[in-house]
């Protein structure tokens, strides 16, 4: 899994995540394209389900809690 999840944001209508992969940045809610081979599948308080484009495979990336 190449992504890092940097905080997400609820924007009145969707769930928004922002996502690091090296030098690059990427915003996304359920249903989009992340770069040119996964697709965010769906988010929820403990996971972002991704699928890799290539093979159909789905990957899990947790939310870690945030510390106090």
């Amino acid at each position: 899994m190449p992504f890092r999840l940097m905080g997400q944001l609820n924007d009145g209508q969707d769930n928004v995540v922002y996502l690091s992969a090296g030098d690059s940045v990427f915003t996304a809610k359920a249903g989009d394209p992340v770069g040119t081979d996964y697709r965010l599948v769906s988010l929820d308080s403990q996971a972002l389900l991704f699928e890799y484009l290539p093979t159909g495979e789905q990957q899990h990336l947790p939310i870690e809690p945030l510390s106090p």
